[in-house]
């Protein structure tokens, strides 16, 4: 599953595998990382639309804003791996 986010110029992709997600921006701020599900501490939504991800280690970034039915795919997503945080 892929989820594509716009945060001013910067152009930002989730990939959500079957144990792990790859995050990649488009400059120095928005890194590349990968992190398994393992590695996570909590995936939430604030507010209901903004994504944000907290690693066990304690590095968090707030990701971007999703539409109702993109947090409904996400969720259904995890839901079928059984994932839960």
């Amino acid at each position: 599953m892929i989820v594509n986010f716009d945060s001013n110029s910067a152009s930002r992709t989730l990939s959500i595998g079957k144990s792990a997600l790859t995050f990649k921006g488009t400059t120095l701020k928005d890194m590349k990382w990968l992190a398994e599900f393992t590695d996570i501490e909590s995936f939430t939504f604030e507010n209901d639309v903004l994504l944000k991800i907290t690693l066990n280690s304690g590095f968090s970034k707030n990701i971007g804003r999703v539409t109702a039915s993109c947090k409904k795919l996400i969720n259904s997503h995890f839901k079928e791996r059984d994932v839960v945080w």
